[in-house]
């Protein structure tokens, strides 16, 4: 997900790793 500048999207940023 590289969409992590949004804080909804930036939960499953960091799921991802």
């Amino acid at each position: 997900f590289e969409d992590c500048h949004i804080p909804i999207a930036v939960f499953l940023c960091l799921n991802t790793f």
